[in-house]
């Protein structure tokens, strides 16, 4: 799965997030870079990337509250429901 994942890369700081859209779309890796070396922000399983884990037990969730848990609302993506 790691074709899949999304990085974003502050150009001036150097700063990194990892989305993983596939799997929950969590912000599973932040990384702060240092004078010592970069920093690693948010924890997350190291077999999260292979599908292994619960979305919801790694990163951050960037779509929140999660599709469908708002009464009355509903949630598209591709054609479905």
């Amino acid at each position: 799965m790691a074709d899949e994942i999304v990085t974003i890369t502050d150009p001036k700081t150097g700063a990194r997030a990892s989305v993983l859209p596939a799997i929950g779309f969590n912000c599973y890796g932040f990384e702060v870079p240092t004078a010592d070396g970069p920093i690693r922000v948010l924890w997350s399983d190291e077999e999260f990337t292979a599908g292994a884990c619960k979305p919801s037990h790694s990163g951050v969730p960037i779509l929140f509250p999660f599709a469908g848990r708002i009464r009355g609302t509903s949630f598209e993506w591709d054609g479905k429901r």
